[in-house]
């Protein structure tokens, strides 16, 4: 199925989208070619770069087609100046290409029936434009450093509404009885789910928004899958799993030692009409 596409130039390219996909995986781990030695030496300039870098090295369930698309896409970026301008130039292969398959299996059925995700308060009006931040006397600034019950007020209206808009790629793990078990401990559990922002927003004694929808609340043809290293093409915590085939991801937690890491799956960004909205108090 041929496609036009808009390349990373700005040029119209006529690209193919491969339908089949395979299940496993011709190369044993993610090499880039000689060729983009300079990216490479680029890529390691920085601690955050380097670790994405080194994931990519370590994803091992990729199609080969997307693999060889995506360093394909990188040449064409040309030589980077910096760690930042390789860095982007691994995202903008990822992120314009509507042929890439970054995900590398759906996530089987009887686990993620409920889906639950963590965010913080400023990013209430991405999920709720409709919400009146003016009745609050809030600013969109003003969320990071609003209190707790200014905070209940929003979340309190955004119960009401009858959909919540989630954008770009949405990372979530699953309602489970040890997830249960966790959240009498915010800060542990953020922890645990890799979401260094999050944790210290509960450090800093500040709320986080909690969202939970059923799985079967998505719209058709949004789907689950196990995250991979394309996925997180801008996320320097994020670790691909191994081996291939399992039925979810798994997080990394930030600090080992407090337990290990919890499931994990993304989707697309999508409408869901049915959900939850309550605040995790630290």
């Amino acid at each position: 199925m041929a496609k036009k596409i808009r390349g990373l130039q700005n040029e119209s390219v006529e690209e193919t989208c491969v339908i089949q996909r395979y299940c496993i995986k011709i190369n044993p781990v993610m090499t880039p070619p000689p060729h983009l030695a300079p990216w490479k030496n680029m890529m390691n300039m920085s601690p955050a770069s380097a670790q994405v870098l080194q994931n990519l090295m370590d994803e091992i369930c990729l199609d080969p087609a997307d693999e060889a698309e995506f360093w394909n896409r990188v040449d064409i970026s040309g030589p980077p100046a910096d760690f930042y301008s390789a860095w982007s130039a691994a995202k903008n292969s990822v992120w314009a290409s509507p042929c890439l398959n970054r995900k590398v299996n759906g996530v089987s059925s009887g686990h993620f029936d409920r889906i639950v995700r963590f965010t913080l308060p400023e990013k209430l009006p991405d999920m709720f434009p409709a919400l009146d931040l003016t009745a609050s006397g809030l600013t969109r600034a003003a969320l990071e450093k609003a209190s707790q019950a200014e905070i209940q007020e929003l979340v309190d209206e955004a119960s009401t509404f009858a959909e919540m808009r989630l954008l770009y790629l949405v990372w979530g793990t699953e309602q489970s009885s040890e997830l249960d078990s966790i959240r009498p401990y915010p800060q542990n559990l953020m922890d645990r789910l890799g979401l260094r922002l999050h944790r210290d927003q509960i450090q800093d004694g500040k709320c986080c928004v909690e969202i939970q929808y059923d799985r079967a609340s998505l719209p058709s043809g949004i789907t689950l899958h196990v995250p991979s290293a394309l996925d997180g093409i801008d996320n320097d915590q994020f670790r691909p799993r191994t081996p291939c085939g399992g039925p979810y991801g798994t997080t990394e937690p930030l600090t080992p030692n407090l337990g290990a890491g919890l499931p994990e799956a993304v989707h697309d960004g999508c409408n869901v009409m049915s959900f939850e909205v309550k605040l995790l108090i630290p």
